[in-house]
């Protein structure tokens, strides 16, 4: 303790139902009234992390090939909508260092084709993966105000116009 209890899914859990409990008893009351609320809902409870700072990323996946042409480092996040970015710096993907790999990896692993984004917590020297949205999101819109348009990307590839590496860049 603490811990932390979120929905193991998101799409069928709300942020409400997101609860860091400081002991067992605050767990267990926690649980019981989502079981309650929610019976058939799964719920992971997992340590709960004082988070230094937030990446979100986003791109276009086309099975193995994996295109994110940037992160955003938010600088500043909504109190209460956690997670929601309100202001970040774009930097380079490759300013991930080994994890950069580590996240075309695993996406490679789901053989997707479409678009996504994803959150990564830093807390202190470490970088912890957050979740994976298989849609667009967040990041899409900064991506293009900075001149790489990630849906027209995926409808070229979907049509079999395909895109040039320039479209990827910022």
């Amino acid at each position: 303790y603490p811990c932390f209890a979120t929905p193991i899914e998101s799409i069928t859990g709300y942020k409400t139902e997101m609860a860091k409990c400081e002991n067992e008893e605050e767990l267990e009351r926690h649980l019981r009234r989502l079981r309650r609320k929610f019976a058939s809902r799964s719920i992971l409870v997992q340590e709960f992390l004082e988070i230094d700072n937030e990446i979100d990323l986003g791109g276009v996946c086309l099975d193995q090939e994996i295109i994110i042409p940037a992160i955003i480092r938010k600088t500043n996040v909504a109190q209460y909508e956690k997670g929601v970015t309100l202001a970040g710096r774009i930097v380079p993907f490759e300013e991930l260092g080994d994890v950069q790999q580590g996240v075309i990896e695993m996406l490679k692993l789901f053989h997707y084709v479409g678009m996504f984004d994803m959150e990564l917590n830093i807390v202190g020297d470490k970088i912890y993966f957050n979740e994976i949205n298989l849609r667009s999101g967040g990041p899409n819109f900064a991506y293009y105000l900075n001149g790489v348009n990630l849906p027209a990307i995926f409808v070229k590839e979907l049509t079999g116009e395909g895109h040039t590496p320039d479209e990827e860049k910022m």
